[in-house]
């Protein structure tokens, strides 16, 4: 996923096509990552979410998201997901005054 941080909450912008998240068909925009294997992100900087977004092409990360508003009658829902690292770059960025 892109994710965006906002000082404190980090939510998916958009998924890159093709990508993990994407092809999951479980992440959406406006989702709410809460724990990237197992470590905490609420309110984690840009540069550190990438260190554990990142890994060698093949590796497993789990993610513990919350739901957006994309999902009518599901927002607020939290689930796991485990995606397969495709990729050795994220999108990562900060939105304006973070």
């Amino acid at each position: 996923p892109n994710p965006t941080y906002n000082g404190y909450n980090v939510y998916v912008e958009k998924l890159s096509p093709g990508g993990p998240a994407d092809t999951s068909r479980q992440v959406q925009p406006g989702d709410f990552l809460l724990r990237i294997d197992g470590k905490e992100v609420v309110g984690m900087k840009t540069e550190e979410l990438g260190d554990l977004l990142l890994g060698p092409v093949g590796s497993a990360v789990s993610l513990y998201m919350r739901r957006g508003p994309a999902w009518k009658g599901g927002q607020g829902k939290p689930y796991a997901v485990d995606l397969s690292r495709k990729w050795v770059s994220v999108g990562l960025r900060d939105l304006p005054g973070s």
